[in-house]
């Protein structure tokens, strides 16, 4: 028992010597590092990669088979445009908004959404018990006016053949003239009678039929209702304006009121590009400033127009301004609610400058091939400003003069990450 005891202590002291002498034999080495001993940073592949630029040699046939072209880099007049995304609209004066004039129930709504529609068109039918109360007055005061005017005339024929007969006899001097005179007189009373019944009820049929045509009813409705002595309590809701139905907010079955708007019809023929810009870029926006429009759906097409409007009020989260443009949209391609890029022309500017076909991404890095010597090539990173039409505006990287591959530039990046691979 003592001995396992003397041999276990004895290690662990044997252990703890070994540790203090150690640490006193690195003690002076640090104390003469101090504090400005560094640690090394080892940069990363990628940093590596920027700090050595790749070179790539290649033989007379593989430069003619990757079919290799060069250009001098110079300065060159760019379009100096401000890139923003945007929404297609509708002109807002070239919106028509329908509602129901009166209360009722929809019965049938016979057009829908993107169709074409023209001046007058019937968007919707509605049945109104409002308009068939109004219809009802009309036909109770119209059928009332009837059976006068037809009473009126059992009196005008009694009296005309009164007046026919006193004009016989005085003619055969058998009546005296005041007879006749009186006879006269009651015969054009009644037949002024007549007249005016008449002209009462041809007041109040237009009368009725204004009305009803102010709630949208067909123009023969107050005739059709006396003719036929039926009510037809039926409006229609009919296009203001030609153009492309963009909404419809009512189906047949739904009860609708005078507050509620029913369709929309929009001109397309221009449409309205809404977007946003920063408010560092304020300055460089100016109203009728031209502007290019394109769309992922439609890639390759361009659409032009003008800035028509720069709101006065700053969004105070995203400190943004919303600016409006213009657009001719003959076709109708442009579609509201579509998203678009909008690249806004805010003047032209000479700048050093380089093919798009010369840049090769990789990642958030931009690079071209420059040629350094016969048959080699060196992979350089540069900063890349505006981009317009084909040309680029170079930052840092280039200088004026030096040459870089416009054609074969692809080819030469697959042999880079190649010779990167195998020197892995």
């Amino acid at each position: 028992m003592p001995k396992l005891f003397n041999t276990k202590y004895t290690r662990q002291f044997q252990a703890f010597v070994s540790l203090t002498a150690l640490s006193l034999s690195l003690t002076p080495f640090l104390q003469g590092c101090g504090n400005d001993t560094k640690i090394p940073v080892v940069p990363s592949r990628q940093e590596q990669m920027d700090m050595s630029p790749s070179k790539i040699t290649l033989t007379v046939p593989q430069e003619q088979n990757l079919g290799i072209t060069t250009q001098e880099v110079g300065f060159q007049n760019l379009r100096n445009t401000l890139q923003t995304t945007g929404k297609v609209q509708a002109v807002n004066n070239l919106m028509w908004h329908s509602f129901s004039p009166a209360q009722g129930q929809v019965v049938s709504v016979p057009v829908t959404v993107g169709k074409h529609i023209q001046q007058g068109q019937v968007l919707a039918w509605v049945r109104s018990d409002q308009i068939g109360q109004l219809e009802a007055d009309f036909l109770q005061q119209a059928l009332q006016n009837q059976a006068d005017i037809l009473q009126s005339k059992v009196q005008l024929n009694l009296s005309q053949a009164v007046y026919r007969r006193e004009l016989k006899l005085f003619g055969d001097k058998i009546t005296a003239r005041a007879d006749l005179e009186t006879a006269q007189a009651q015969y054009e009373k009644d037949k002024a009678t007549v007249d005016a019944i008449q002209s009462k009820q041809r007041s109040l049929l237009t009368s009725a039929q204004s009305r009803l045509s102010l709630y949208g009813a067909p123009s023969n409705t107050a005739e059709q209702v006396v003719r036929q002595r039926k009510l037809y309590p039926f409006i229609s809701i009919r296009a203001p304006k030609p153009g492309v139905l963009i909404e419809r907010n009512v189906n047949p079955g739904e009860l609708v009121d005078t507050s509620k708007e029913l369709f929309t019809i929009a001109d397309l023929n221009h449409v309205w590009l809404v977007g946003d810009i920063y408010e560092r870029d304020l300055e460089k926006v100016k109203l009728g400033q031209s502007v290019s429009v394109t769309l992922d759906s439609m890639p390759g097409r361009n659409f032009d127009g003008k800035v028509t409007f720069i709101d006065a009020i700053l969004d105070p989260q995203a400190r943004t301004l919303e600016i409006r443009s213009e657009v001719h949209n003959d076709d109708h391609l442009l579609k509201p609610n579509m998203f678009a890029r909008v690249a806004i022309n805010v003047g032209e500017k000479k700048v050093l400058s380089v093919a798009n076909s010369a840049l090769q991404r990789n990642g958030d890095n931009v690079y071209v091939y420059v040629p350094i010597a016969p048959h080699q090539y060196e992979e350089r990173l540069v900063k890349m400003g505006m981009v317009n039409g084909a040309y680029t505006e170079v930052v840092s990287g280039l200088k004026a003069g030096e040459r870089v591959v416009t054609q074969g530039s692809l080819q030469l990046k697959g042999e880079v990450l190649k010779q990167s691979l195998r020197s892995d």
